[in-house]
């Protein structure tokens, strides 16, 4: 079971980010997102970095903080351009609610 723990740990980052973000808690959402992020790009999973990414531009259009939510979704970006995600509708929804 071991062999996966780098796998269920992505899984369990992106479900903290998730409470936090539904407490309201910006601060431990903020921290959270950034460790799911920095967690995925360790790996070769895309969908999964792209699923961070995501999470990171949602925190920071939550916390007013457009700036970073635009830093965040250029990183994505130019990601995607290189690593096309399988769940790309999920950063394209997001993407249409930072632009609306």
């Amino acid at each position: 079971m071991v062999m996966l723990d780098w796998y269920w740990r992505m899984l369990l980052e992106s479900g903290l980010t998730e409470v936090w973000l539904a407490k309201g808690d910006l601060v431990q959402a903020r921290l959270q997102a950034e460790r799911f992020l920095e967690i995925t790009l360790a790996t070769a999973k895309r969908t999964w970095q792209a699923l961070a990414w995501e999470a990171n531009v949602r925190v920071a259009m939550t916390e007013g903080d457009i700036p970073r939510a635009h830093v965040n979704r250029c990183l994505r970006w130019t990601w995607q351009a290189t690593n096309p995600p399988r769940r790309a509708h999920r950063a394209y929804f997001i993407q249409g609610i930072a632009l609306a």
